[in-house]
């Protein structure tokens, strides 16, 4: 399943990456969506599970 889309405001196409790292640079989480969600649509699909999963993350 594909989900390629346009972010207008920043021209970008295709897809968007969230990802959560810690101190060490280490990642942690990844959170890959069509480039048409907004940036906080995204965070507000991943802290949650992050913070379900890691539960030391404020």
């Amino acid at each position: 399943m594909r989900q390629l889309a346009d972010d207008a405001g920043k021209k970008t196409k295709g897809r968007k990456r969230f990802t959560v790292v810690s101190t060490l640079g280490l990642l942690l989480m990844v959170k890959v969506v069509a480039a048409d969600v907004p940036e906080q649509d995204g965070a507000k699909q991943l802290l949650p599970k992050m913070k379900a999963e890691r539960h030391r993350v404020s």
